[in-house]
C-alpha cells in the first residue's frame, strides 16, 4: 500500500494544493495527478457519480502519486464505509448541522477504537496484499475530513474541533453564506469575519483546515490566513478558462479582435 501524498504532506504540515473533480471519467484523474495536484476531492455530493466510476476513478490513480478523497453524498454509514473500501484516501463528509453529527462521522470512518467502521477494505487492500500494513495504518493514513458549512457551528467552534478523531476541517464559503441569510455571496465581509474566527479557532487547537479557492491568489491569502488543506479551481473551470482563453487568443491573433 503506497503511503498518500495528502497524508505525508498533513504530517509535515505543509501545505497540500487539491482540486475540485465533477466530470464522471477516470482520465480527468489522471490529468490531474500528471499536474502533479497532492490531492483531488471527486464530488459525489452533487454529481451522479455511481459507486462503479467512483471505484474505476481511485483504481486509476493506484500507481500515481495523488491522493483521491470522496466528498460523500451524506453522513451515513454506507456511503462513507464504501469510499473507504473502495480505497479513497479519505473522504470529504458534507452537510453536518451539529457536534454530534461530527461525533457520528468518526464513528463510520475510523476503525476502533476511534470509531466503529465495519472491516472488509479488499479493494483498500489490492484485494488483501497490503492488508497488514493497512490494518496498522489506516486510522491514521486514511483521512477523514470534515465540512463546516454552517453559522451555528462556527459559534460552537471549539467545541467542534474538540471531537477527537477528525483528521482536517473543509469550510464551505457558500453554504456558510447561505446559513447567514447571505443567500450564497461567500466573499461579503460576513462571511470573511466568520471564516476569520474559524482560523484563530484552528490555531489555537492546532487544527488542519481549509476551504476551496478560485485561484492562486486566493490561495495565497488562505494559506496566509494559516490554511493547510488548499483546493484551487475545478476540473470543469479549467476546461471552460482554458477554452475560452485560447479561443480568444486564436480570434485575437486572427482578425486583430
Amino acid at each position: 500500500m503506497k503511503t498518500g501524498k495528502l497524508a505525508e504532506r498533513m504530517a509535515k504540515g505543509k501545505p497540500a494544493i487539491g482540486t475540485a473533480v465533477g466530470l464522471r471519467d477516470s482520465l480527468v484523474t489522471i490529468i490531474m495527478a500528471n499536474a502533479d495536484f497532492d490531492w483531488v476531492w471527486i464530488d459525489q455530493e452533487h454529481n451522479p457519480f455511481t459507486e462503479i466510476q467512483l471505484q474505476m476513478m481511485i483504481y486509476s490513480l493506484k500507481d500515481r502519486d495523488l491522493t483521491p478523497v470522496i466528498r460523500v453524498r451524506e453522513n451515513t454509514e454506507g456511503y462513507i464505509k464504501i469510499a473507504l473500501d473502495m480505497g479513497a484516501g479519505g473522504v470529504l463528509v458534507p452537510q453536518l448541522e451539529t457536534v454530534d453529527d461530527f461525533r457520528k462521522a468518526v464513528k463510520y470512518a475510523k476503525y476502533p477504537p476511534l470509531g466503529k467502521r465495519g472491516y472488509g477494505p479488499m479493494h483498500a487492500t489490492d484485494f488483501w496484499k497490503h492488508k497488514k500494513q493497512y490494518d496498522e495504518e489506516a486510522n491514521t493514513m486514511v483521512k477523514l475530513i470534515c465540512q463546516i458549512e454552517f453559522i451555528d457551528l462556527v459559534n460552537r467552534i471549539d467545541e467542534v474541533f474538540q471531537v477527537e478523531g477528525i483528521d482536517a476541517f473543509f469550510i464551505g464559503p457558500a453554504d456558510l453564506a447561505w446559513s447567514m441569510g447571505l443567500k450564497g455571496d461567500s466573499i461579503h465581509p460576513d462571511v470573511e469575519q466568520a471564516i476569520g474566527e474559524i482560523a484563530k479557532a484552528a490555531q489555537r487547537h492546532g487544527t488542519t483546515w481549509g476551504m476551496p479557492a478560485s485561484d492562486a491568489a486566493a490561495c495565497k491569502k488562505l494559506y496566509d490566513l494559516g490554511a493547510r488543506l488548499l483546493s484551487v479551481g475545478a476540473d470543469r473551470s479549467f476546461m471552460i478558462n482554458g477554452a475560452k482563453q485560447e479561443l480568444a487568443e486564436a480570434r485575437r491573433l486572427l482578425t486583430g479582435n
